[in-house]
Order: C-alpha cells, then sequence, then structure tokens
C-alpha cells in the first residue's frame, strides 16, 4: 500500500473547479478587477446589455433579445436610457410576460413607475373584492 505521506499532495489537488475559482480570484483580485473594468470600457454597450439580461434573471423574468435585437431597438435613444426623471426605460405591456421585441415599450421612468402603480391599485381593488 501507500503511506500517508504519498498520498497528502494528490488530496491536497482534488479541489473542486469552484474552489480552484475562489483561490485564483483571491490571489488575483486587482488584477482580474482591473481587466473586468478594461473590458467594460471597450464594450459599454454589451456591458449594458449584460446588466439588463442579469437584472431580469434576478428577478425571474424572462429576457428574449438578442444582443443585435436589442441595440437595434434601442436604436439612436441608447444613450438616453435609464431609470432617472428624463430617461427612457424598456417597458413590458402590463407589466406582465417576458422582455421581448413583442412585449416591450419605450417609455419614460416615471411613466413606468406610474404604470406599475395603477397595475398594483388594480390587482388590490380585485383581491379586496373577491
Amino acid at each position: 500500500g501507500s503511506c500517508r505521506r504519498c498520498l497528502r499532495p494528490a488530496r491536497e489537488q482534488v479541489l473542486s473547479r469552484k474552489e480552484q475559482n475562489q483561490r485564483h480570484y483571491q490571489k488575483n483580485k486587482e488584477k482580474i478587477a482591473a481587466k473586468q473594468k478594461e473590458w467594460r470600457d471597450k464594450n459599454p454597450t454589451r456591458f449594458a446589455y449584460l446588466i439588463q439580461k442579469r437584472h431580469c434573471k434576478e428577478r425571474g423574468i424572462e429576457f428574449l433579445f438578442e444582443y443585435d435585437e436589442w441595440v437595434d431597438w434601442w436604436g439612436e435613444d441608447f444613450a438616453n436610457r435609464g431609470t432617472h426623471q428624463g430617461q427612457l426605460v424598456m417597458a413590458r405591456h402590463g407589466d406582465q410576460g417576458p422582455y421581448s421585441p413583442d412585449n416591450v415599450k419605450k417609455i419614460m421612468s416615471t411613466e413606468n413607475v406610474s404604470e406599475a402603480h395603477e397595475i398594483r391599485r388594480e390587482q388590490m381593488t380585485e383581491t379586496l373584492k373577491s
């Protein structure tokens, strides 16, 4: 048989892929952050697309736009998109369903908030009636 001393290095090498990634990230945190920032700075449109896609996933809402489709949909309004007053948002019709080309519209962020409040009021009224 093998002695424990001979087996120890092999046991230490058996790290999960997740553990390997975590160790690598901890050792190279600053370098990785700098590369990520560099990529974001070079690819602001792609980064904005990925952020919106991620936010939809976090909210449990399907996002069915391909990158080129999303860029075309925003068109010249891309620079005016955002969640602050006076900016445009991609809003779903009736605040339901997926983010898809046939289920979204461009509206001012304040209008989107007002629509959402109105929908919630209607839902509460329906709930109280039943």
